[in-house]
């Protein structure tokens, strides 16, 4: 996510059906199909699985890269509960 961060890019639907391991064992980030580059202005875009986003965008308010670790803070509370929200 750091590199696509500093690329100015939002991925907007990280969850666990896009996130797969290579064959180094590495964790990869796929499906870019709602990926938009950032832009002060994008309350208006809404977009990505609504168990994984984050209130700012459900709220049609401007949002930035933070949607994306919010993603990924449910799925790690998900990872340590173990369920699904």
């Amino acid at each position: 996510m750091e590199y696509i961060h500093n690329k100015n890019i939002i991925h907007k639907d990280i969850k666990p059906d896009n996130l797969v391991f290579s064959s180094n064992g590495y964790l990869k980030i796929t499906d870019f199909g709602i990926s938009r580059y950032w832009k002060p202005n994008n309350g208006n875009e809404f977009g990505g699985t609504l168990g994984y986003m984050a209130p700012e965008v459900i709220n049609h308010s401007n949002h930035g890269v933070s949607v994306d670790y919010f993603a990924l803070g449910v799925i790690c509370y998900e990872c340590m509960m173990g369920k699904v929200i």
